[in-house]
C-alpha cells in the first residue's frame, strides 16, 4: 500500500509490551498525556519567565485569541466597534524592544545540530530558523530516574508526539499536532480536517530575542516549556498514593543538552513537592474509600526528584512504505483517517508497526539488512545474565532468516568506560533497574512514526528482582491480582504483565520442585532455570518491540502428550508462540523433566514476522499479504489476543495454560497444587529458616487453583471466537459442545466445590507466616486460609451464575442441537447438589462448607430479590425452583440429630433467607 502524504503528519505512539497489570494490554498504546494548559501565557521579559511553570493553555484551536494576550499590558484597549474611528484614536505605546540576539547568548555555549541550542548555566535557548516553524518533528519522553516503587521506575519510555513550533506574535508555542486525521490528496478535505480536529498546546514561552540580523532566526528559552509536568507524574502519584504532589519549577532544572544533526536531548531534573503530609484517618475507613499512603523510599515524603529525557528529532525521510494490517495476524497497528476515497466504507487505515528492516541485496536468497536493529545492553545488567538476555534477542533472527534476512537483530554492550545516552531514539536498548516492590517486572514499549507504522525506537526495562526470585512474594505485585483482598496490589499501569505473571509461575515451580527434593533454590540448577526464564521473558518483550501483540491461543498448538517429551519440547518449544503467557511445563511426580519454560520461537512467531517483514514488491504486496494471512486456519497458527481474554467467553484463549486440552491442563494444575500443599504439611525446615517459604508455597498453590478453576469455568457457556474473514473455512463463533461443558462442570464440582477438596491441615495453617523483616511490617498478616479458599469459590460461583454465562447457555438453544447443549437446569442442579451434598447424607456441616453454602445462597437469593435487567427470565424461574427444593431439603436436615450447634444455626438462617427471598420474588412478580 503506498504511503499517504498526510496533510497533518500522524502522531507517534508508544506500544506497550511489558509484561501486568495490565493491561494488556503487555499491547496496548500509551502516549504521554500533555499537561493541561490553562491559557496561553502573555509575553513577559525573559528574566521573569525563567523557571516558571507553563500556565495551562487553552486548546491550540484557540491560538488566535491567545496571541492577542501577547500585546503589552500598556497598550490601550481596542475601541468599541460602534465608536467613530476619529473619536477613539489614541497614541499606541510601542512594544518594548527585545534584546539583540547576540546580547542574549553572550558567553553561552553553542551546540549545533538539528536545531542550534545555546546553554549558559541554568538557561537553555533554542534557536529556531524561519523554515523550522510549523515543520513537524518527533518529540519523545523517557523517565530516566524514579522512586523504585509503585510503577515509578527508571528507564521508562513514556510516549511521544509529532510537534511543531508555532510563532504567534511575540510568543512561541510548542504544538502537538492532531496527526491521525487528514486527506492524502483533496485540498478541500485537507482544509476540512484542519478545521474539524484540534491540535494541542504543550507549552509556550515569549520570544527571548530580536531576530538574528542575518539568519532571521529567533531565540526561545525552554524553561517555561520543559520545566513543567509534561509527563503528568502528579496524576500517577495521586492515583498511586492519593497524595496531591505539585510540580516545583523553582527547584527543577535542565541539565547539559546533547545535540547532533538527527536529535536533541534535553535532560530535566523535575522536583515534585507536597506542602504537608496528610494526617492518618481518625477512625475506621469505610470499605473501598481511598486512603492516602506514604512513599516508603523517600527520606522526606514531601519531596521527590524524577529525571526525564526529552528528545527532539527529525521524522524519517523518506517515509517508509506502510503495510496494511490484517485482523487474523496479531500486530500492533497505527490507525489514521483518510477521507480521500469517497467510495470507501470506512475512512480508517490500519498499518502494522514494524522496523525498517530491508535486505541489502533483494535478489540474494539470504542477505544482510541495510540497517540492522541493534539492541544495546546497559552496563548495569549483571554480567551473569547478559548471555541469557542476548540469546533472547538473537532468537528472533531465526524468523528473519526464514524470509531471507540474516542478522536483522544485533546485540552490543554499552562500554563500561564510555557511557552512552541510551535514552536517545537512536539507541534501542535493554536496561536494568532496581526497585523494592514485591515481584519483578519487564516492560517493552516502542515508539513509532504514525505516517507509516515504522518503529523508530524501543527500550526494554527489566527489574533486578528477576535475580532474587526466591525472596519475593510475587503475587503481591500483580496488577489486578485475584488476591488483592488478601494482600497488597500495586498497579504498574497498562500493558504487558508477562514478567510479573512469569515470576508467579516461577514461585510455584520452585516451591514444588524444592518440596520434592529435586531442586536446590541456591544451587546451579536454580540459576539455570532463572536464566531460561529471563530468556523467555526477553523473547516475549522483544516480540512486542518488533510489533507483535499477545497470542493467548498459541498454547493449544502442542499436544498434552508431547509436553512430557523432553526431546520434542527442546526442539519445538512448549507452545505455538513466545507471545503467549505460557505456563510452566511442570511434570507430575514421576514424569520426566524437560524444559520448564519456552526456549525458542513457535510457528506463529515465524508467521507473524513473515507478514510484517517479508520483502514484497509493491505490485504484488496486497496479493501476497492476503495469501500469508489466509493460513490463519492452520492449527499451528492459532491466534487470540487481549480482547478475547477481556471478553472472557472463549475457553481456548487463556493466560498461563499449556497444551491442546485446557481442561486436562486445569486438572493437572489442581493435582500439582494439592501435591504441593500435602508436601508442605510434612516439610521439615532447616533450623533458623523462616516460615515465609511455607506461606509462599501455600499462596502459589492457591493461585494455581484459582487459575485452573477459571480455565475450567470458561467452558460452561463458552464460545470459541475466530478472527477469520469471508472465504475462510471457520465461522466466527462456535459454541463449546454440551459434552465439553458438562465435563468442565464435573471437574469443578469434584475438585473445587466438593467436601475437603481444598482442605489444609491445621498444623500447616499455623505455620503460614511471612518473613516480617522482608515485609517491613509487624505483626505479620494472618494467613486467613478459610477466607482465601472461600474467595476462590466465591469468584467461581459468581462466574457460573452470572448474567453472561446464564445468557449464553440460553442462547445455545439457537446455536446448538438439543443433544449438544448444557441445559440451564443442569447447571443449577449440579451446583446445588455439589455445594449442599451434606443435606442428602444427613451429615454435619463444617465451617468451610458453611462458608461455601452461604456464597451459593447469596447467588440464588440475589436472582430472586435483586435480578438485573440482563438476567434471563428462565434463570429467575429456575432460581425460584432451586430455592423451593433447597428449602425442603434444609427442613428435612433440621429434623436430624447429627448437626452441630453451628450447623443447625446456619441451616435455620439459610431457611429463613430462602423464605424471605421467595416471598420477595412473589411480591415482585405480582407487582
Amino acid at each position: 500500500m503506498p504511503g499517504l502524504p498526510m496533510s497533518l503528519p500522524p502522531a507517534p505512539r508508544v506500544l506497550l509490551g511489558a509484561c501486568a497489570l495490565l493491561l494488556a494490554a503487555c499491547a496496548v498504546k500509551a502516549p504521554v498525556a500533555p499537561t493541561a494548559p490553562a491559557a496561553a501565557p502573555v509575553a513577559a521579559p525573559p528574566a521573569a519567565s525563567a523557571g516558571a511553570p507553563v500556565p495551562a493553555p487553552a486548546p491550540a484551536a484557540a491560538a488566535a485569541p491567545a496571541a492577542k494576550a501577547a500585546v503589552p499590558a500598556s497598550a490601550p484597549a481596542p475601541a468599541a466597534a460602534s465608536a467613530p474611528a476619529a473619536a477613539t484614536a489614541r497614541p499606541v505605546t510601542p512594544a518594548p524592544a527585545r534584546p539583540a540576539f547576540a546580547e542574549v547568548i553572550r558567553e553561552a555555549k553553542r551546540l549545533p545540530g538539528l536545531f542550534t541550542v545555546w546553554q549558559k548555566d541554568e538557561k537553555v535557548w533554542l534557536e529556531i530558523a524561519p523554515d523550522q516553524f510549523d515543520k513537524p518533528f518527533l518529540m519523545a519522553t523517557t523517565r530516566a530516574s524514579g522512586l523504585g516503587e509503585r510503577g515509578v521506575y527508571p528507564n521508562w519510555m513514556l510516549g511521544g508526539h509529532v510537534v511543531a513550533w508555532r510563532r504567534v506574535h511575540g510568543t512561541v508555542q510548542l504544538i502537538a499536532r492532531a496527526t491521525r486525521f487528514g486527506s492524502s490528496a483533496d485540498p478541500g478535505l485537507a482544509r476540512a480536517a484542519r478545521l474539524s480536529f484540534s491540535d494541542s498546546l504543550l507549552g509556550s514561552a515569549p520570544l527571548a530575542s530580536a531576530e538574528h540580523p542575518e539568519r532571521g532566526s529567533v531565540l526561545v528559552e525552554l524553561s517555561p516549556i520543559l520545566l513543567t509536568d509534561l509527563p503528568q507524574l502528579t496524576r500517577q502519584l495521586e492515583a498511586n498514593f492519593r497524595l496531591s504532589y505539585s510540580f516545583d519549577a523553582r527547584n527543577s532544572h535542565i541539565g547539559p543538552v546533547s545535540a547532533d544533526a538527527r536529535e536533541l536531548v534535553f535532560p530535566v531534573t523535575a522536583h515534585y513537592a507536597l506542602p504537608r503530609l496528610p494526617a492518618p484517618p481518625a477512625g475506621p475507613v469505610p470499605p473501598g474509600a481511598p486512603v492516602p499512603s506514604i512513599p516508603r523510599n523517600l527520606e522526606d515524603a514531601r519531596s521527590l526528584f524524577v529525571s526525564y529525557r526529552y528528545s527532539l528529532s527529525a521524522l524519517p525521510d523518506p517515509v517508509m512504505r506502510p503495510r496494511a494490517a490484517d485482523p487474523r495476524v496479531g500486530h500492533y497497528v497505527e490507525q489514521v483517517y483518510d477521507w480521500t476515497e469517497s467510495g470507501a466504507i470506512d475512512a480508517r487505515r490500519n498499518f502494522v508497526t514494524r522496523w525498517r528492516i530491508e535486505p541489502r541485496d533483494p535478489s540474494a536468497e539470504l542477505s544482510e539488512p541495510v540497517r540492522p536493529v541493534v539492541f544495546w545492553l546497559d552496563r548495569n545488567i549483571p554480567a551473569r545474565l547478559r548471555p541469557a538476555i542476548t540469546a533472547g534477542v538473537l532468537e528472533w533472527n531465526k524468523a528473519f532468516e526464514r524470509i531471507g534476512i540474516r542478522g536483522a537483530l544485533q546485540v552490543r554492550e554499552e562500554p563500561a568506560d564510555a557511557p552512552m545516552d541510551l535514552t536517545s531514539v537512536q539507541h534501542p536498548s535493554i536496561r536494568w533497574f532496581l526497585d523494592n516492590d514485591q515481584g519483578a517486572l519487564a516492560f517493552g514499549p516502542s515508539l513509532t512514526d504514525p505516517r507509516s507504522g515504522e518503529i523508530i525506537d524501543a527500550d526494554i526495562a527489566i527489574s533486578d528482582n528477576w535475580a532474587r526470585f526466591g525472596r519475593r512474594l510475587a503475587r503481591e505485585s500483580l496488577p489486578g491480582s485475584r488476591f488483592a483482598d488478601a494482600g497488597a496490589s500495586h498497579a504498574h499501569g497498562p500493558g504487558c504483565q508477562h514478567g510479573a505473571e512469569s515470576l508467579a509461575e516461577l514461585d510455584f515451580a520452585m516451591a514444588l520442585l524444592e518440596s520434592r527434593g529435586e531442586l536446590d533454590p541456591e544451587g546451579p540448577e536454580a540459576e539455570r532455570l532463572v536464566a531460561e526464564l529471563i530468556k523467555d521473558v526477553v523473547m516475549h518483550e522483544v516480540g512486542h518491540t518488533l510489533g507483535l501483540r499477545h497470542n493467548f491461543r498459541a498454547s493449544l498448538v502442542v499436544p498434552m502428550a508431547r509436553l512430557a517429551d523432553p526431546a520434542f519440547t527442546r526442539a519445538n518449544g512448549l507452545s505455538g508462540s513466545v507471545m503467549d503467557y505460557n505456563g510452566f511445563n511442570l511434570p507430575l511426580a514421576g514424569e520426566p523433566v524437560g524444559p520448564v519454560t519456552m526456549t525458542t520461537l513457535g510457528p506463529y512467531d515465524y508467521w507473524a514476522i513473515e507478514y510484517a517483514y517479508r520483502p514484497l514488491p509493491p505490485e504484488r504486496e496486497a496479493a501476497e499479504l492476503a495469501r500469508i494471512a489466509s493460513r490463519s486456519g492452520e492449527p499451528a497458527l492459532a491466534y487470540g489476543t487481549d480482547e478475547e481474554v477481556a471478553a472472557g467467553y472463549d475457553p481456548q484463549v487463556n493466560q498461563r495454560d499449556l497444551g491442546d486440552d485446557p481442561l486436562a491442563w486445569a486438572a493437572r494444575r489442581l493435582a500439582l497444587s494439592r501435591e504441593l500443599w500435602t508436601r508442605l504439611q510434612t516439610r521439615t525446615l532447616p533450623p533458623g529458616t523462616g516460615f515465609g517459604v511455607l506461606r509462599r508455597g501455600f499462596d502459589g498453590g492457591l493461585r494455581q487453583v484459582d487459575l485452573a478453576a477459571e480455565v475450567a469455568a470458561k467452558h460452561v457457556g463458552g464460545v470459541n471466537y475466530f478472527r477469520d474473514v469471508s472465504g475462510d473455512a471457520r465461522p466466527a463463533f462456535v459454541p463449546v459442545p454440551g459434552g465439553r461443558q458438562r465435563e468442565a462442570l464435573a471437574l469443578i464440582a469434584r475438585e473445587v466445590l466438593a467436601e475437603d477438596s481444598l482442605a489444609i491441615s491445621p498444623a500447616l495453617a499455623a505455620r503460614l507466616s511471612t518473613d516480617p523483616l522482608d515485609r517491613g511490617a509487624w505483626p505479620p498478616p494472618l494467613p486467613a486460609v478459610l477466607q482465601s479458599v472461600a474467595g476462590v469459590q466465591r469468584r467461581l460461583l459468581d462466574r457460573l451464575l452470572g448474567d453472561a454465562v446464564l445468557n449464553r447457555l440460553q442462547e445455545n438453544e439457537a446455536t446448538l442441537a438439543p443433544a449438544e447443549r448444557l441445559p440451564l437446569p443442569e447447571l443449577f442442579d449440579t451446583l446445588r447438589e455439589s455445594v449442599w451434598r451434606e443435606l442428602a447424607r444427613g451429615a454435619d456441616i463444617g465451617v468451610s462448607r458453611r462458608m461455601l453454602q452461604r456464597e451459593h445462597l447469596r447467588k440464588i437469593t440475589g436472582l430472586l430479590m435483586r435480578p438485573g435487567a440482563a438476567v434471563p427470565p428462565d434463570a429467575r424461574a429456575l432460581a425460584r425452583a432451586d430455592a423451593r427444593r433447597l428449602s425442603a431439603q434444609i427442613e428435612q436436615a433440621l429434623r436430624g440429630k447429627r448437626l452441630s450447634r453451628e450447623a443447625r444455626a446456619h441451616l435455620e438462617e439459610s431457611l429463613a433467607s430462602l423464605r424471605d427471598a421467595l416471598r420477595a420474588g412473589l411480591t415482585r412478580a405480582a407487582g
